[in-house]
């Protein structure tokens, strides 16, 4: 077997198994976006057999940037101390509070998702429980869109903590995106970004990037994912 098409292969491999860990449909609404979607110029047609990137720059190009775990984040922000514990996070504003977004290592304690904080606490002593905190949030999502609007003119804040950005040249987009997210490391902001020639599957994209992701195939990428990660775009 070709060694490009190994790599391949074991992208896609990758990719589906990534896409079986982040799907919370819970955390996200339908996907809703102001941008058209990317039709091809007729005049494509007769390139389709040719090169991707050709037909590519022809195309309108998309990506979408994602803070994982946005609520989270913005409440560790500035207590770096919290990143060597289980931390667990609840919005006193609900009804009925509950665990709405852990970390990793509150994970592997065995703390989940809509555990009461005292239950979280009964199976990890360690956890630190905090609050969500909205003046942050708010920032950060200021940031973000400050970076998105470097790639481009054309930026939708799609939702806490996600944007997406229509492109004017469609050259580089991949180190074009890798710049932003490392501008947003340099500001305490873990991102990653997807893109694609349509929003919905740049905003999927976006999820399983580690950290950047460019679908050059959206059929090829599309066919394998399960349907729960489907449904939240």
């Amino acid at each position: 077997m070709p060694c490009h098409q190994s790599a391949r292969d074991s992208q896609q491999r990758a990719i589906e198994n990534r896409s079986r860990e982040f799907v919370d449909a819970g955390n996200f609404g339908k996907r809703e976006c102001d941008f058209g979607f990317a039709i091809p110029d007729p005049t494509l047609a007769s390139q389709v057999s040719g090169p991707w990137s050709v037909v590519r720059d022809r195309l309108k190009m998309f990506a979408t940037i994602y803070l994982p775990h946005f609520y989270l984040q913005a409440a560790m922000r500035y207590h770096p101390k919290l990143r060597a514990q289980p931390v667990a996070l609840i919005d006193t504003a609900e009804s009925k509070v509950s665990i709405i977004q852990l970390n990793e290592l509150a994970e592997k304690a065995g703390v989940a998702k809509r555990m009461t904080p005292s239950q979280a606490l009964a199976r990890c002593l360690q956890v630190a429980i905090r609050t969500r905190e909205r003046a942050q949030e708010n920032v950060i999502d200021e940031i973000l869109l400050q970076h998105a609007f470097m790639l481009s003119p054309f930026v939708e804040a799609t939702g806490p903590g996600i944007c997406t950005v229509q492109f004017t040249d469609n050259r580089d987009l991949t180190a074009k995106l890798s710049r932003i997210i490392a501008k947003l490391a340099k500001c305490e902001i873990q991102a990653q970004a997807g893109i694609a020639s349509l929003p919905d599957t740049s905003f999927l994209a976006a999820h399983l990037a580690r950290p950047v992701l460019q679908i050059d195939e959206p059929k090829e990428f599309l066919a394998p994912l399960p349907t729960e990660t489907l449904a939240i775009a």
